[in-house]
């Protein structure tokens, strides 16, 4: 039983090697010849960009400078966690009368989170809503009625 399952097998393999001609079986196909690649020497007509002094030192490396952003302080206000109705980092503020992006300032942890200030109804005087995300990057405790100043950008 088992020889003639090995010969069914060859049998079906001559059959179909024969097929295809045997092509592909056995030979590696044939890859196209590559072109040489050829060297070009600069000449005047090429553009080329001219090298600053500070580029030609070696291993001369240039430091971004930070640009500074134009902001106007807005004052300080009482913040407390806001609705939670909408996500991302905001603040409902009556320091503004529409949307505008601006940054918040917590003195406490001495950090600083860039926000969208939403306009609140009330007296400048009033306080504030801050989202949760916000709160979390200023570290102001969830329960905590905070002062932050806020600017508008």
């Amino acid at each position: 039983m088992v020889q003639g399952g090995v010969i069914r097998v060859v049998f079906a393999g001559l059959l179909l090697f024969g097929c295809g001609g045997g092509e592909g079986l056995f030979k590696r196909p044939e890859t196209p010849e590559q072109p040489p690649v050829v060297a070009v020497q600069p000449d005047e007509t090429v553009i080329r960009p001219r090298l600053r002094p500070a580029d030609r030192a070696a291993g001369a490396v240039t430091k971004p400078v930070p640009v500074a952003r134009p902001e106007q302080d807005l004052g300080k206000t009482i913040v407390a966690l806001g609705l939670l109705d909408r996500d991302g980092l905001w603040l409902r503020t009556p320091l503004v009368t529409t949307e505008v992006k601006g940054r918040v300032y917590y003195d406490k942890t001495g950090t600083a989170a860039n926000v969208l200030l939403l306009p609140l109804q009330g007296e400048n005087t009033a306080g504030s809503q801050l989202s949760l995300a916000a709160m979390q990057v200023l570290g102001i405790p969830l329960t905590e009625l905070a002062k932050v100043q806020v600017f508008v950008r």
